[in-house]
């Protein structure tokens, strides 16, 4: 079976803490798993990025490598959902269905949303859906899906030739894709009088926030959307330039990305 899923994963754990824990993406094999499922904690290999930035690949990516007779063949893309990217690894295992192994890892979100999924598709367990997910991370890409199709040489790699040719091929494929930035926006109601217009408008300019549905009565109602990251203080600003005449209130379900 060979899978592996996780909800809810910190992310960037010290590294003096590494040690302390048994890594699901070492080679020790006493590391538990029920029915082929592993409910695991993410040790980023790479740095962090801040909270409210998301980096995934920027196009679709491609790389091949020959180990001892075996071919194997890489792909990357982005990926809004864990559904969409189970149903993008669905595709290449069809239109590769006459390769001997189709191994595939995602992450969607960040933080204490970030999720991830493996599969070794019959390769020893550990041995292809970890590498191609430690690719990812190393990277520190989210929203990203990665598949690995392996035609048999004939010579057997042995398991850690097997995690090196597929965590090699997986992180040829994602640098061919590139890497881009976007940023976690929150999203915000503002209403206030006519006559603080002037001075809302500079606070929204001064924090690149985006602007969407107004409404003009005898007050204006406006949807803000803002880098989280810059969120505390563009309202405080606000507050400050309307001298608490703002009425503010975050929507809760609309954060999204740019």
């Amino acid at each position: 079976m060979g899978e592996s899923d996780s909800e809810r994963i910190p992310r960037g754990l010290p590294r003096g803490k590494r040690a302390n824990i048994r890594c699901p993406f070492s080679t020790d094999r006493r590391f538990p798993a029920a029915c082929g499922w592993e409910l695991q904690t993410h040790p980023a290999a790479g740095s962090a990025p801040p909270d409210d930035v998301v980096f995934s690949i920027a196009k679709p990516g491609r790389f091949e490598l020959t180990v001892k007779g075996s071919r194997f063949i890489g792909f990357a893309a982005q990926a809004a959902s864990a559904e969409s990217a189970e149903q993008w690894a669905g595709s290449i295992s069809r239109e590769y269905r006459d390769a001997t192994h189709c191994c595939w890892a995602w992450r969607i979100g960040t933080g204490d949303r970030s999720r991830f999924r493996t599969n070794d598709a019959g390769e020893p367990s550990g041995t292809a859906g970890r590498p191609i997910l430690e690719a990812i991370d190393r990277r520190a890409l989210s929203d990203t899906v990665c598949a690995v199709v392996r035609y048999f040489g004939g010579r057997k790699l042995g398991t850690g030739g097997l995690a090196r040719a597929y965590g090699e091929c997986a992180g040829g494929a994602l640098d061919a894709a590139g890497r881009v930035e976007r940023f976690i926006e929150a999203s915000f109601k503002v209403r206030f009088g006519a006559e603080w217009t002037g001075r809302v408008m500079a606070v929204i300019r001064r924090h690149r926030a985006g602007v969407g549905h107004r409404d003009f009565q005898s007050e204006t109602e406006m949807t803000v959307r803002v880098r989280a990251g810059r969120a505390g203080a563009f309202i405080a600003e606000l507050t400050d330039a309307t001298s608490g005449k703002a009425a503010i209130v975050k929507l809760e379900d609309a954060d999204g990305e740019r």
